[in-house]
């Protein structure tokens, strides 16, 4: 992945971002790294600024250009801070919009950029139903999107993983196996770039007829009947050892040496934020493809549970085709 231009989004429920914000520090970092320019995206928007039976349409061009220029020049202050410390090429650009990630998939597309970042919120997964910017842009943007975590204290100089979390028996999965290349090479790149370990990571589930799998929802409908003991055992041996032979040879196909192969049974949030802890990792790098609300139903989705639950930040790979797919929807 070349990384020339770099959309940072600033948030639209403020107003005062600094050199010292996770996502500023972040982005400044990487460019750096890679001697990318920035550009800075403000999207505002004041519900009350709309036209209506009760606003005049000066009265509401007066309010929103006072917004927009105060906008304007919190950004300013922001590009020469940024500048002041760095010798990055940064320029801002302040739009106004309803819709944040209509905004921000429209001006990744007219900017040319290579990645976009941005602050993740704190979202709660609900099987794909309760809709949020994040969440729009890891579903429709053609180009990757990092998501940068307030809270956690790591950085990717800690260590990167590389998620290997698609199922390969199954067809319909197919794109999601090419995104697990890209995936991966792109992990690789950021690890030389940060000098941090490398740790591929690989969930993987027992078939359905097995009980007591923590976490696992299984289809509506189905009935999943007790299996003996030693039964149970075996089939979870052998499923493992399935796995790790096919994970091990996607990683040998690469051809470049990791520092560690985690192979966990769970889902894949769940096991990917648990490596993230264990080896103190700043970053997970997964791919993120279109799933459908069945999808989600189902338990097929991992993006947006990995976002809700990673601890850490999160790097999306997506599939421009399947954006362009999204959008036009």
């Amino acid at each position: 992945m070349n990384i020339n231009r770099i959309l940072v989004v600033l948030d639209s429920d403020r107003n005062d971002w600094t050199v010292d914000d996770p996502v500023i520090r972040r982005a400044t970092d990487l460019a750096q790294k890679t001697s990318a320019a920035l550009i800075l995206l403000r999207v505002a928007y004041e519900s009350s600024l709309r036209y209506g039976a009760f606003a005049t349409g000066e009265e509401v061009d007066a309010g929103r250009l006072s917004l927009l220029a105060d906008c304007r020049e919190n950004q300013s202050r922001l590009k020469e801070a940024i500048e002041a410390t760095s010798a990055l090429a940064v320029s801002t650009e302040t739009l106004w919009g309803a819709d944040d990630s209509d905004c921000i998939l429209r001006t990744a597309d007219a900017r040319g950029v290579d990645l976009i970042m941005k602050a993740s919120g704190d979202h709660a997964y609900f099987v794909g139903l309760l809709p949020n910017t994040d969440w729009d842009l890891l579903r429709g943007a053609r180009v990757p999107v990092w998501f940068v975590s307030a809270d956690a204290d790591r950085s990717p100089h800690a260590g990167i993983i590389a998620a290997i979390e698609q199922s390969y028996e199954d067809v319909e999965t197919a794109e999601d196996f090419r995104l697990d290349h890209e995936a991966f090479d792109t992990a690789k790149q950021l690890s030389d770039r940060y000098t941090s370990p490398l740790y591929a990571v690989h969930a993987y589930r027992l078939p359905r007829m097995l009980p007591g799998f923590e976490g696992y929802v299984p289809a509506i409908g189905s009935v999943s009947p007790a299996a003996p003991p030693a039964v149970d055992a075996q089939t979870r041996s052998e499923v493992a050892h399935r796995h790790g032979r096919v994970v091990q040879d996607f990683i040998d196909e690469h051809g470049f040496p990791i520092d560690d192969l985690i192979l966990e049974e769970g889902p894949a949030d769940l096991v990917l934020s648990h490596a993230a802890e264990t080896k103190a990792a700043g970053l997970i790098v997964m791919g993120s493809s279109s799933r459908s609300w069945w999808d989600h139903l189902r338990g097929r989705a991992s993006a947006e549970p990995t976002l809700s639950n990673a601890g850490c930040d999160v790097l999306f790979v997506t599939a421009p085709e399947t954006a362009v797919e999204r959008a036009a929807a």
